[in-house]
């Protein structure tokens, strides 16, 4: 089926390529072809992009890009052609972007898109959550050649890690909650997704037959051998874990099922980054902010925003 059969998804395409400079001169068409021959590969049969997935309890970014899904990798991602192709070959490290390259300085520049005063206000909230508990300062309006724009576009995405140049944030309509916010600034430091860990299946078992037809590349995970955690710990309570529901062919089927049950109420958590969110982040960009580290123990560590306190469970 042709792009034009969906206007939703070309609308998506068009606000790619105006938003990003990542895709001045490399449509990101290319991307959305190549993810459909993905998705087609890995289901056995030809990806339909009309394929309906049950969103009806879900209160996440998946919910708000129904009628985008098949655009973005993992519902949300807007990855360069460059990047799938390394996902695909299982070339790219999964927890966070392994290449500096890719990463951002600890000052990055944004700017709002529209004037709407109480979404602005929902994405500062969000950009404050890291800047209280990592290095990372923010600088409103500010003068980069590298910066993020925040857009009302069709649905919630991001790019992962620094792409370079102007770099898009969408929170649409159904995205303006601070959780799906943190979730989608998380992406553009250069967090993936915590159920796509090459140990997940210790933690928790996909439920591949109830998963939407053509959808199981969703649900990739990397080779164990190219996979770099940081050494944190898997993370039921992850802003960036996808919750028990996605992706579903239907209402009460499970797509994730936690092996610990306690956590079945926790996946999916769409209120604020958790205590490792924050650490991987750190680990990134954070490693010499503060002159010495305080005897931290249970895994804590320093807060690089201030120096003098230690980062903690909440």
């Amino acid at each position: 089926m042709g792009r034009d059969n969906f206007p939703t998804l070309r609308r998506l395409i068009n606000n790619v390529n105006r938003f990003n400079s990542a895709f001045r001169g490399q449509s990101y068409e290319n991307v959305v072809t190549a993810l459909n021959r993905y998705y087609s590969q890995r289901a056995g049969f030809t990806f339909n992009p009309a394929t309906p997935i049950t969103t009806a309890a879900l209160h996440n970014e998946i919910r708000a890009n129904s009628r985008i899904t098949s655009g973005l990798f993992e519902a949300d991602m807007m990855l360069t052609m460059a990047q799938l192709n390394q996902i695909i070959s299982n070339r790219r490290r999964r927890k966070v972007t392994s290449d500096l390259g890719k990463r951002w300085t600890t000052t990055i520049a944004y700017r709002f898109g529209d004037t709407d005063g109480t979404w602005q206000n929902t994405i500062r909230a969000a950009l404050r959550l890291y800047q209280t508990n990592t290095c990372i300062r923010f600088w409103e309006n500010g003068n980069a050649g590298d910066f993020l724009i925040f857009n009302k576009g069709d649905g919630c995405y991001s790019g992962v890690g620094k792409l370079g140049g102007q770099q898009e944030i969408s929170l649409g309509s159904g995205c303006e909650t601070l959780g799906i916010a943190a979730h989608e600034i998380g992406h553009s430091l250069g967090l993936y997704h915590e159920q796509s860990r090459p140990e997940r299946d210790t933690y928790i078992r996909v439920n591949f037959q109830n998963i939407a037809s053509g959808y199981t590349g969703s649900f990739d995970k990397r080779s164990p051998a190219l996979s770099q955690s940081l050494g944190i710990p898997y993370d039921y309570g992850s802003v960036m874990h996808y919750a028990i529901n996605s992706f579903s062919k239907s209402f009460g089927s499970d797509t994730i099922t936690p092996l610990r049950s306690q956590f079945s109420y926790t996946i999916g958590n769409r209120v604020e980054p958790a205590f490792y969110d924050y650490k991987a982040v750190n680990l990134m960009y954070c490693s010499r902010s503060c002159g010495a580290s305080l005897p931290c123990q249970n895994e804590g560590y320093t807060n690089p925003s201030t120096c003098n306190s230690f980062g903690v469970f909440k």
